[in-house]
């Protein structure tokens, strides 16, 4: 029973590997990697998100300081966001996201559903 699973499952991964939404999406990584602009931006973010955290430390999340803070860390994610690269990039994620859940419902889902109406698992 293992070894027929271990297989189904490598069947899986490498249709995963073959499929073009998956394909693509890697595609999309690579140019987004690549992409100047759109790694500045992340960067940007990411330090102004450690501001705001700070700025909420220490003065408090409804502080002048932390909204002030919030709001220019919201502008640079805005503009990271409005990149077509980075437009492209979620559209693809989202692709295979939709995907992978899809399949996880198939195969997980009447497990979590008996869970959640009190059913147990028995190995």
């Amino acid at each position: 029973m293992q070894e027929a699973t271990h297989r189904c499952l490598l069947d899986l991964v490498s249709a995963f590997g073959a499929d073009p939404r998956f394909t693509h999406l890697r595609e999309v990584e690579r140019e987004l990697a690549n992409n100047q602009e759109a790694l500045d931006l992340a960067k940007e973010k990411d330090r102004k998100n450690e501001i705001w955290q700070e700025k909420c430390r220490f003065f408090g999340e409804d502080s002048a300081e932390a909204k002030a803070a919030y709001s220019a860390l919201f502008e640079t994610k805005k503009a990271l966001d409005s990149l077509p690269i980075s437009q492209q990039y979620q559209a693809a994620f989202n692709e295979v996201h939709f995907l992978v859940m899809r399949i996880d419902d198939l195969l997980f889902g009447e497990y979590r559903r008996s869970l959640h109406m009190g059913g147990c698992h028995h190995d």
